[in-house]
């Protein structure tokens, strides 16, 4: 793996918003829903943060040149539900950062 993949991080921060909700949860912050700049988004999401850097690994994955399409991921996160990839060649974007749950076809 290139020193430029192992050194690349993704940041998923939440959008701005007002009338949402924030708890102190297990000694975690938790920001919950709320409408966005603009009165027509209304965002039904949730964020913590925490110090620890995740680690998403792929846990099943198609064998070279078979119909095989499905990725299946995993993290040490316990509370990891969205993960963010991307496709690169020759240390090359091929699409920009993508947002998947545990499963992603191609």
């Amino acid at each position: 793996v290139s020193s430029i993949i192992q050194e690349t991080f993704c940041l998923q921060v939440p959008a701005s918003r007002y009338v949402g909700a924030a708890e102190f949860i297990d000694s975690k912050v938790v920001v919950m829903g709320g409408v966005g700049h603009d009165d027509m988004i209304l965002h039904r999401d949730s964020w913590t943060r925490d110090e620890k850097n995740p680690k998403a690994v792929i846990t099943t994955k198609p064998r070279s040149r078979s119909p095989q399409f499905q990725f299946y991921f995993d993290s040490n996160e316990a509370g990891a539900h969205v993960f963010e990839y991307k496709i690169m060649r020759d240390e090359t974007d091929i699409t920009p950062w993508l947002i998947t749950t545990k499963q992603r076809g191609v």
